[in-house]
């Protein structure tokens, strides 16, 4: 459970201001993290204690970890079709 003594902001790290010139068929990478504005500070790596994953190793070893709280994200046209999706770490 989170319990913020003010409201989080979620803010966009990439592109950079000086990137926002863009060129059809350009691969563009965002970035975002949350931050408490009014602390001045990053929260990172989030994490759900109380579920846990297994994930494997290039090698094929197992192991169990907490299931990481990443957003998903998606990106659409201005008519809703797909244009990207998948997992935006936060940090």
């Amino acid at each position: 459970m989170l319990d913020f003594s003010n409201k989080p902001m979620v803010i966009f790290d990439r592109p950079h201001p000086s990137e926002r010139s863009l060129s059809r068929g350009q691969e563009i990478k965002f970035a975002a993290v949350m931050i408490d504005p009014d602390l001045d500070i990053m929260i990172r790596r989030l994490y759900d204690e109380s579920v846990q994953v297994e994930k494997e190793t290039s090698s094929g070893h197992k192991y169990k970890r907490s299931k990481s709280l990443d957003p998903k994200v998606v990106i659409t046209r201005a008519d809703g079709e797909i244009v990207a999706e998948g997992v935006m770490p936060f940090g």
